[in-house]
C-alpha cells in the first residue's frame, strides 16, 4: 500500500526551526484525527465496504493502514482524498493486534474482533505518556460483552465466552470522567454484537458522534443520544449499507496553526474549518485574536504585543476546552507578556512540554495537574535541542520555537507526525523556515 502524500514527512527524524518570519498564506485543515483512527478501526469490524472522506492521514492512521496491508485483512483504496476499505471476513484465524501496540486505540477493536473471530491477541498500552490512566475500564467493557481476558508475557489474549442478552455499561472512569476511548470501543463493539446496548456517562466529542452515525448507517440500528446516554437497538435487518462519511474538521490541528500564529505573528487563512466551536471562539476573543469566517475559510490575524493572557483555562471533557489544546496554548502564551495557568481535569501528567520550553528560555512551572505561565520574551539566544515525547507536547515545542530569536532543533519528529499528516509542509507554505532530515 502506497500513500504518496505522506512519504516526505513520515521519513523525517528531526526538524530545525529558524524563527523571524511572520506567518502568511492558506492552510487546509484535515479531518478529525481521533475520528479518523476510530472510524478506520470500525470499518475493519464492519461487514462491507466503507468510504471515509477527508480522513486525516497522520502517523497513527497510516500505522493501522500498514498493518492492514501487511496482514491482508482488508482491501484498501485511497483516491480523491477518500479512503475506501472492505474487510476480508473469509480469513477466520485469530486476529493479532499486537503489532499495533504503539497505538493505544487498537484496544478499541478487541471486543468486536473477538466476537467476530472468537479470539484476539493485543497489547493495548502504547500511545502517549501524559497519563497514568489504566486500561482497566476497557477490560471491564470486554467482560460485559462476554469476552474473557488473559495475560501472557507482554500480551493480552481476549477470548469470546458466553454473550449476554443485553449490555448496560458506564463509559466513565472514576477519576477522569467520560472516556472517548471507552465510548468508541463500545460503539465499535456494537457493529458485531446484535443485541440491545445502553451506554451511560459517555464522551460526546465529535469522534464519538461521527462513530455513532457510522454505526447507524452501517447496521441499520437505531441510535439515540440523550444527555450522556447512548442507546443502540437491534438491527431491523442484518445488512451492511456501505456507508460513506465526511469527517468533521480537526480543531486541534487547526488550533496548532493558530498557536503557531500566536508565537510568530502574522495572518493566515484556515480552509475546511467550518464554524469554530464556542470554546475556541470565546478563547480567541478573550486573548485578542482577530478572526473572521466565510464559506472559503476563516482568516486569523495576530499582533503579539496585543495578546492578553486569559488568566485561567480549565481543560475538561467536551464541550469544554480540550486537553489536547492545553500544551499548545501554554507554548503560545509563553512568549506573550502576562500570567496564566492552564489546569487539566482530563489527564494527570500533561506537562511534558514544560522542560523543553524552559530550555528555550521561557518561564513555565508544573503545579499538580496544572501549568503556570509567566509570559515573557525568551531569554535564551543560543541554539537549543529538545525532544518530542508525545504528539501535542512535541507540537508545543514547535510553537515555542517560533517565538524565539534563535534556532531550535526538535528531535523525534515521528512522535509529532503521529497526529499530523503535513505539519512541516503546511508551516513552510505559511512562511515558516523549517529544515528537516
Amino acid at each position: 500500500m502506497v500513500i504518496p502524500k505522506l512519504e516526505s514527512e513520515s521519513s523525517i527524524s528531526e526538524i530545525t526551526i529558524t524563527p523571524g518570519n511572520p506567518m502568511a498564506g492558506e492552510i487546509v485543515v484535515p479531518g478529525d484525527k481521533i475520528a479518523s483512527v476510530h472510524l478506520l478501526l470500525a470499518a475493519l469490524a464492519s461487514e462491507g465496504r466503507t468510504r471515509i472522506k477527508n480522513i486525516h492521514l497522520c502517523g497513527d492512521v497510516t500505522r493501522i493502514l500498514n498493518w492492514v496491508g501487511s496482514n491482508s485483512v482488508a482491501d484498501v483504496d485511497f483516491t480523491d482524498n477518500a479512503l475506501t476499505i472492505e474487510p476480508d471476513f473469509t480469513n477466520k484465524h485469530p486476529v493479532d493486534l499486537s503489532e499495533l501496540g504503539d497505538t493505544r486505540s487498537n484496544i478499541c477493536l478487541v471486543t468486536a474482533q473477538s466476537i467476530r473471530h472468537g479470539r484476539t491477541v493485543f497489547k493495548g498500552t502504547g500511545g502517549c505518556n501524559f497519563t497514568e490512566r489504566k486500561i482497566d475500564r476497557h477490560f471491564d467493557l470486554m467482560r460485559t460483552f462476554g469476552v474473557r481476558i488473559e495475560t501472557k508475557a507482554d500480551q493480552y489474549i481476549a477470548t469470546l465466552a458466553e454473550q449476554p442478552e443485553e449490555v448496560n455499561f458506564g463509559c466513565s472512569t472514576q477519576k477522569y470522567g467520560p472516556s472517548v476511548g471507552v465510548t468508541c470501543h463500545a460503539l465499535i463493539a456494537s457493529l458485531a454484537y446484535d443485541k440491545p446496548i445502553t451506554l451511560h456517562n459517555c464522551a460526546l466529542e465529535p469522534a464519538v458522534i461521527t462513530l455513532a452515525r457510522y454505526v447507524e448507517l452501517a447496521t441499520n440500528k437505531k441510535i439515540n443520544i440523550v444527555d450522556r446516554t447512548i442507546t443502540i437497538g437491534r438491527a431491523k435487518s442484518k445488512s451492511h449499507k456501505n456507508p460513506e462519511l465526511d469527517l468533521p474538521p480537526d480543531f486541534t490541528a487547526a488550533f496548532t496553526y493558530i498557536a503557531c500564529l500566536l508565537a510568530a505573528g502574522g495572518k493566515i487563512k484556515l480552509k475546511e474549518i467550518g464554524n469554530l466551536p464556542e470554546f475556541l471562539a470565546r478563547l480567541l476573543k478573550t486573548i485578542g485574536v482577530d478572526f473572521e469566517g466565510s464559506v472559503e475559510g476563516t482568516r486569523f490575524s495576530v499582533n503579539k504585543s496585543d495578546i492578553i493572557h486569559p488568566g485561567e483555562i480549565i481543560c475538561d471533557v467536551w464541550p469544554g476546552f480540550p486537553s489536547d489544546m492545553g500544551p499548545l496554548l501554554s507554548a503560545a502564551l509563553a512568549g506573550c507578556r502576562g500570567n496564566s495557568v492552564i489546569i487539566d481535569n482530563v489527564y494527570d501528567k500533561r506537562s511534558a512540554h514544560v522542560t523543553g520550553l524552559n530550555l528555550m528560555g521561557y518561564k513555565l512551572e508544573t503545579r499538580g495537574n496544572g501549568v503556570s505561565i509567566e509570559g515573557t520574551a525568551s531569554d535564551n539566544s543560543e541554539v537549543v535541542t529538545v525532544e518530542a515525547t508525545d504528539i501535542r507536547s512535541g507540537a508545543a515545542l514547535l510553537v515555542g520555537a517560533l517565538g524565539r530569536s534563535a534556532k531550535t532543533i526538535i528531535k523525534n519528529y515521528p512522535q509529532i507526525q503521529r497526529g499530523y499528516s503535513s505539519l512541516v509542509r503546511d508551516l513552510r507554505t505559511a512562511g515558516v523556515k523549517i529544515d528537516s532530515r
